[in-house]
């Protein structure tokens, strides 16, 4: 437990560290792009996890497996930290950082300045990620349990139906980045919690209905529609926040809205075992948290043009 929490305390700091690198280093008009790099993490180490357990557990038999097969793959992890390390030694700091730093306007307690100034919009970004947040924690680790202990699949099958909505999510999150640079990403960030308001009840009905279902469904939810709003999200919020505590503002208000969903699973055990399976009652909780979001996202700004990235300079130009 101890270390877990470590995990996710170092985790919550790098990520929004992750979104910042990509996003204040891209080229004007790309930033949607940019910042939708650092999210294919997630689709990439599950998918790259699933084909590493499937390898171990083929060459090893059951026993051996769940003796110390499993453990391989976690090891080899080790590797690629000291791969990220290498990589983020060669990086300077942003360009964004450079300029509050030889202006004097470096924050001394970043987290007291944002709650002073920008508290609206931390809240703001926790909103926002709720609804999507809760049906995101099902789609990737709560299905896993849905499907076998409520609907019957095997845990293979629940494996494979996780694997294909991650693979998908890989080709979904790069080319919704680059199109967010076209058409904003407000947009696209309303079409995908609306689309996931309209299929969740559907979702939940569907998944019980053969396995070929259940492959459609979260290809099509988590693959693609939660997939957009992903690519998004770490270039979306970050907007809301002028430079000198961007990361600040980005990390909490995404890191708090993450630690209020991680309640999902234990929520839903409570629901399955009072309701069962139920769609309308599934459904229903999604829908209530995915209109929280929806709303709120009309009230986010369009960035796409101008927005806390560009300079004083840049915006006083515009006018």
């Amino acid at each position: 437990m101890l270390l877990r929490l470590i995990q996710g305390i170092a985790l919550g700091g790098e990520w929004g560290g992750a979104v910042l690198l990509a996003t204040e280093y891209a080229p004007k008009g790309l930033r949607g792009l940019y910042g939708s790099v650092p999210q294919l993490g997630v689709p990439l180490g599950l998918v790259a996890g699933s084909f590493s357990l499937t390898i171990i557990s083929f060459l090893t038999t059951e026993a051996q497996f769940m003796a110390w097969g499993w453990r391989i793959p976690f090891l080899f992890s080790a590797v690629l930290i000291v791969l990220a390390l290498w990589i983020r030694s060669g990086i300077d700091e942003t360009p964004a950082f450079q300029e509050q730093k030889e202006s004097g306007e470096i924050v001394n307690v970043p987290i007291v300045e944002t709650f002073r100034n920008n508290g609206r919009n931390v809240f703001h970004v926790i909103g926002l990620k709720l609804g999507d947040g809760f049906f995101n924690v099902f789609l990737m680790s709560f299905i896993l349990v849905y499907a076998t202990s409520y609907l019957g699949y095997g845990n293979e099958r629940a494996l494979t139906a996780l694997t294909i909505g991650c693979a998908t999510m890989i080709i979904t999150i790069p080319l919704i980045g680059y199109l967010s640079d076209f058409i904003g990403r407000k947009i696209i960030y309303m079409t995908g919690l609306a689309l996931m308001f309209i299929l969740a009840i559907p979702y939940f009905t569907l998944v019980g209905n053969g396995e070929t279902w259940l492959f459609v469904m979260q290809a099509v939810m988590l693959g693609v529609l939660w997939g957009a709003i992903f690519s998004t999200q770490g270039t979306l919020f970050s907007e809301l926040f002028p430079a000198n505590v961007r990361y600040t503002g980005l990390s909490v208000g995404y890191q708090l809205a993450a630690a209020i969903v991680g309640f999902g699973p234990m929520l839903w055990t409570t629901m399955a075992e009072s309701y069962g399976p139920s769609p309308l009652v599934f459904g229903g909780f999604m829908m209530v948290f995915l209109t929280l979001s929806f709303v709120l996202s009309i009230f986010v700004p369009d960035t796409r043009k101008i927005s806390t990235y560009e300079s004083k300079m840049d915006q006083t130009a515009g006018m």
